[in-house]
């Protein structure tokens, strides 16, 4: 995945400020910039190769990883980790790519309702791009009354994801629902 990450040469900040060249990644979490092709000391998870390695794995990588787009580039913006999830740092990281054109964005994380989120998610998609959000994984129906968030806005774009098991069922720790569930896919 390494020479497929995101550079640019007339970077925006998530204030909508001229920051220059950026070839770094940018954890929210302690507001750090780094260069380089690997981030320092980066343990903590594996979910983001996973998805990342599906979808954006280089042509020919001798790897045998199936790729859906070869070409695409991958911005990553860190805005948690097992302990800490703030929804300042997650509205910063979704202002940051919509800023930086950045068309798809992976939402694994959910929220409570917010209007600021809603508001933030809202200016995403309005510009004919996609949120892919997960459904998330406590084994219930994520119905109105007890809808997860993004996965709980209705604005195109917005695109919930459930989990399937090695049998293409649905994960017996999935959430679900018809109306807000748009698709399953295998679990990470």
């Amino acid at each position: 995945l390494q020479n497929n990450m995101w550079s640019s040469s007339s970077c925006k900040s998530e204030s909508w400020l001229d920051i220059g060249t950026c070839d770094f990644w940018y954890n929210f979490l302690l507001d750090q910039k780094w260069s380089g092709p690997i981030y320092p000391n980066y343990t903590w998870s594996y979910h983001w190769t996973h998805v990342a390695g599906i979808l954006w794995a280089e042509w020919w990588n001798n790897l045998w990883v199936v790729w859906v787009n070869p070409w695409v580039k991958i911005m990553w913006l860190k805005v948690w980790n097992s302990d800490i999830l703030e929804l300042s740092d997650i509205i910063s990281a979704i202002n940051f790519a919509r800023y930086n054109w950045v068309k798809i964005i992976n939402a694994s994380f959910w929220w409570s309702n917010s209007i600021s989120l809603e508001n933030t998610i809202n200016a995403f998609v309005s510009l004919w791009w996609i949120v892919v959000a997960a459904a998330w994984n406590d084994r219930r129906d994520v119905n109105s009354s007890n809808v997860n968030y993004p996965c709980g806005y209705s604005f195109n774009g917005v695109v919930c994801v459930a989990s399937t098991d090695s049998n293409d069922d649905l994960a017996s720790f999935s959430n679900y629902d018809p109306i807000y569930v748009d698709v399953a896919a295998p679990w990470t």
